[in-house]
C-alpha cells in the first residue's frame, strides 16, 4: 500500500500544477476580453469620443469580473480535482490489491475487483473489440507482443446471492397484522 501513498502524492501535485495552469489560462483570457468590451479603445477598435467607452472606473468592472473568474473557476478546478484524484485513488488501490492477491494465476479468490454484471458485459465486449484489434495489428507487425491478458473471471467479486427480495422483504397486505382500534 505505500506505493499507492507515493502515487496518490505525486497524483496531487500533478493536480496543483494543472490547477493553478487552469486558473491562470482562463483568467488572461477572460481579462483580455473583459478589457475588449470595456475599453475598446486601448486596443484601437473604436475611439475615445464614443458614448459606449466609460471614461471613469473601468478598472472597476474588470477587477469585479477578474474576482469572479478566479472564484468560479476555482470552485469548478477544484470539482474537477476532486472527481480525477478519488478516480485515480480507486484505481491505485484497486491496482495494488489485484498485484498482491488477485493475479489471473492465482486459483483463490482472496480479492478480485467488483464489477456489476452490465460491466462485465460491456467488458467482455470491449475486450473482443480489442482482441481482434490485436490480432489485426499483430499481424501485421510480427514483433508485437500482448504485455497483458485478462480472463473474464479476473474481474467477478465471489459472493452469495441475495437470501431476500425487495418483495419480500416487506409483509404483504395480508401478511401486516391489524392493530385495535383507539379508544
Amino acid at each position: 500500500m505505500i506505493r499507492s501513498f507515493f502515487q496518490i502524492i505525486i497524483l496531487d501535485g500533478i493536480m496543483s500544477i494543472v490547477s493553478c495552469l487552469g486558473i491562470t489560462f482562463v483568467t488572461l483570457i477572460v481579462l483580455l476580453i473583459s478589457i475588449l468590451f470595456t475599453r475598446p479603445d486601448l486596443l484601437g477598435i473604436c475611439n475615445n469620443s464614443n458614448s459606449y467607452v466609460p471614461s471613469e472606473c473601468w478598472w472597476l468592472i474588470i477587477l469585479l469580473v477578474l474576482i469572479l473568474t478566479v472564484i468560479m473557476m476555482s470552485i469548478l478546478i477544484d470539482a474537477f480535482s476532486f472527481t480525477v484524484k478519488s478516480i485515480f485513488v480507486c484505481y491505485f488501490i484497486d491496482k495494488e490489491m489485484y498485484q498482491a492477491h488477485g493475479s489471473a494465476q492465482n486459483t483463490t479468490d482472496s480479492y478480485k475487483p467488483f464489477a456489476s454484471s452490465d460491466l462485465k458485459t460491456h467488458m467482455k465486449e470491449s475486450k473482443d473489440m480489442g482482441s481482434q484489434k490485436i490480432e489485426e495489428y499483430s499481424q501485421s507487425h510480427e514483433e508485437f507482443s500482448v504485455p497483458v491478458q485478462y480472463e473474464p473471471d479476473d474481474f467477478s467479486f465471489p459472493c452469495e446471492p441475495p437470501t431476500q427480495t425487495y418483495s419480500s422483504a416487506y409483509p404483504t397486505a395480508e401478511q401486516q397484522t391489524s392493530y385495535p382500534a383507539a379508544k
